[in-house]
């Protein structure tokens, strides 16, 4: 079980670690600090979690103010796993993102697969035309 992302034209499977791990990727595209931050939520304890999102959240909305983050990649970055809608506006600044990767075959989809989904299949799908879900 993991998340189909879809367009009208395009759909990959991808397991939730892989889609961490293209969210991810996309963090740190955005810029380090954005990256290290978002990497951060690996390593929240279970013990005082609340404390340690207090913390988080705080440093977003910095990240935000500060226009290191956009709103728009914020809500990607930090979106349910289980289903969510890009709208457009998100679609287009993921699309800006996603053309400074020079890796084109990182793989964020099922390794043992034939298609496996890559990070030329996310440029696929978030390339500005369609909206895109996953579930």
């Amino acid at each position: 079980m993991g998340i189909t992302i879809r367009t009208k034209v395009k759909s990959c499977d991808i397991g939730y670690g892989g889609f961490m791990r293209f969210r991810q990727d996309v963090a740190f595209l955005i810029c380090n600090e954005v990256g290290l931050h978002y990497k951060s939520i690996e390593n929240a304890p279970f013990v005082r979690r609340d404390e340690f999102f207090v913390k988080f959240d705080a440093n977003t909305k910095r990240l935000i103010e500060s226009g290191k983050l956009s709103i728009e990649l914020a809500r990607f970055l930090f979106a349910s796993d289980g289903e969510y809608k890009c709208d457009m506006k998100q679609v287009r600044s993921l699309r800006d993102i996603l053309k400074l990767s020079k890796n084109d075959d990182e793989i964020y989809g099922y390794c043992g697969r034939k298609d496996a989904a890559t990070m030329k299949d996310m440029k696929e799908i978030f390339c500005g035309k369609y909206a895109v879900r996953w579930s």
